[in-house]
């Protein structure tokens, strides 16, 4: 049987970032905070419970045969690997691929982010969901607008926690651990950052995702939401 080569291997090989768990480095941008009003936290929270589980461990069969020319399964296969099972790796996600379909309030917050050709995305993990150590594929991204407008330095991922922060939750960025958010924080980081999310705590934990293109770099300086 092939040696499995894993996606983390080639990553550390190309040299995009350190690598190295013990180097301080500034890979979470703090972005400020805007407001989720309680009805928008309710919506969030009311599309979510009527979507199914799915987790880090369920690939695509058409991917099953060659997962090195997906990223998201090749991702999904290392955690596999690490020993990362479905009752570990619960969430539920709802997609917006298209402005034109998301609700209002995403299509406002949207804006705010002055971002291009975004996608919206909503998620919660219940308590004991650990969603792995990888970097975002942005598949809904490429499927929307084609690879050609996915580029490492001009896509980004605006993560913004719905929810103030509660006990056992947090996200790690790089080298970057983050906790003791306020509802409304966001955060950003370059494109292919390895990072995770984690619920250890007693409550869900929701996030709100937007993604597109920036038409300028971002970095610890910047500040988009007052």
């Amino acid at each position: 049987m092939k040696k499995y080569k894993s996606l983390l291997s080639v990553m550390k090989k190309k040299g995009r970032w350190h690598f190295d768990p013990q180097k301080k480095s500034n890979d979470a941008y703090f972005l400020g905070n805007t407001n989720f009003s309680k009805k928008t936290i309710d919506h969030v929270k009311t599309i979510l419970k009527k979507i199914k589980y799915e987790d880090v461990t369920q690939i695509w069969k058409q991917d099953k045969k060659d997962y090195t020319k997906n990223l998201q399964a090749w991702n999904k296969m290392d955690a596999i690997k690490w020993g990362y099972v479905r009752d570990s790796s619960l969430i539920k996600q709802k997609m917006y691929r298209k402005y034109e379909d998301m609700p209002l309030w995403g299509k406002k917050l949207v804006k705010k982010t002055k971002l291009k050709n975004t996608t919206l995305g909503i998620l919660v993990q219940p308590p004991g969901s650990v969603n792995p150590w990888h970097f975002d594929a942005h598949t809904a991204f490429t499927q929307s607008y084609g690879a050609e407008k996915n580029k490492k330095n001009k896509v980004y991922r605006y993560l913004f926690f719905l929810e103030d922060w509660d006990w056992g939750h947090f996200s790690q960025i790089g080298n970057n651990v983050i906790a003791n958010w306020k509802s409304g924080d966001v955060y950003t980081w370059n494109f292919q950052m390895y990072h995770l999310a984690c619920n250890a705590g007693i409550k869900d934990r929701y996030t709100v995702q937007v993604t597109g293109i920036s038409d300028q770099k971002i970095t610890k300086k910047t500040k988009i939401f007052f």
